[in-house]
């Protein structure tokens, strides 16, 4: 490729409110775009997603020629990272102060087999907690409460990629667009899966949900952060729960149980905070109803005009929420 004659690629970055514009020759690298992100932002090279950055499905390597990804008159990305002075240090680490479990408001006997399981799952999820990593792509909002939606079969249902018939166009659920945008007016927003950080980024991408200018998503957790809970009840296996006590500690100050809602088609994940827990139908693009969903729609209505304005959402009967089925988004 000659580099004197060939056009310069351009790309376009999103960092929170600020925009990045790089027209760089064929021939330098996404490492060399991570240098210029680096030295606009302040974060670490090797703290960097660019997401939005690839083809085929793929997060571009940092070896990739930017003439190599596909043609496009401008690749926009996200910039997703944290710079060091903000990573989070959990005062669990330091050896001065040691995990302590508290079980003054415990509602099991001490030494009880509950009791134990209680213990056991607040010394891991100081563990967790310390050890989670989250990078916000936009810092919170003053007085917006925290909404933490679950992707698959929630927003969108990942069977339609596959080779069973059924048009991709279906995988995403009816009004996604439509309910992320009227919730944004009211909450920050974190999409929260059960997979892993670049199949995110991949379905994110696809569906243009990080560069809208309708809403924005605050910050993403995976997989790793999913909490292997040990059962408080009679069941003799761990289960894999989404703890929003990682997101507290993360951000203390700012969100915490009285302003934070998680939306899950699996119960199961509220095992851990379940008063924040809505439940949601599971979304089945196989069915023949699915065009028809209108879920988001009657959820979004629930979310502005009874959740945004509580105090307390705690306090509110979330299992409930389907009563205000019957009215629309205007």
């Amino acid at each position: 490729m000659d580099e004197d004659k060939s056009p310069p690629v351009v790309l376009l970055g999103k960092w929170k409110k600020e925009e990045l514009r790089l027209e760089l020759a064929p021939a330098k690298t996404i490492r060399d775009v991570k240098a210029h992100v680096s030295a606009f932002t302040g974060i670490e090279p090797h703290r960097l997603k660019l997401a939005g950055l690839g083809g085929h499905g793929k997060p571009a390597a940092d070896d990739v020629c930017v003439g190599d990804l596909p043609p496009k008159a401008v690749h926009k990305f996200m910039v997703v990272g944290t710079k060091e002075s903000d990573v989070f240090v959990d005062p669990k680490n330091v050896a001065e102060l040691p995990v302590v479990f508290a079980d003054f408001d415990c509602a099991f006997a001490p030494a009880s087999k509950q009791w134990r399981s209680a213990k056991e799952n607040s010394l891991a999820l100081s563990t967790i907690v310390a050890q989670a990593q989250i990078h916000a792509m936009h810092p919170p909002r003053r007085g917006k409460k925290l909404l933490v939606l679950d992707l698959d079969h929630t927003l969108m249902d990942i069977s339609a990629t596959k080779d069973n018939g059924i048009p991709s166009s279906r995988f995403m659920r009816p009004h996604m667009h439509t309910f992320l945008a009227a919730v944004w007016a009211h909450f920050d927003v974190c999409i929260w899966s059960q997979t892993s950080w670049r199949w995110i980024e991949i379905k994110l991408t696809e569906l243009g949900m990080l560069t809208t200018p309708d809403y924005r998503i605050n910050f993403i957790l995976d997989k790793t952060n999913m909490f292997s809970c040990s059962p408080l009840d009679n069941k003799a296996r761990r289960t894999k729960v989404k703890a929003l006590e990682i997101i507290w500690r993360h951000f203390p100050g700012v969100w915490d149980a009285r302003n934070t809602v998680h939306v899950d088609d699996l119960r199961h994940n509220f095992a851990l905070n379940p008063l924040n827990g809505i439940p949601i139908r599971r979304y089945d693009c196989a069915e023949a109803s699915a065009p028809a969903d209108a879920e988001l729609l009657h959820l979004a209505v629930y979310l502005v005009e009874v959740v945004a304005p509580a105090v307390d959402v705690t306090q509110l009967p979330h299992d409930g929420w389907e009563s205000h089925r019957e009215k629309r988004t205007k």
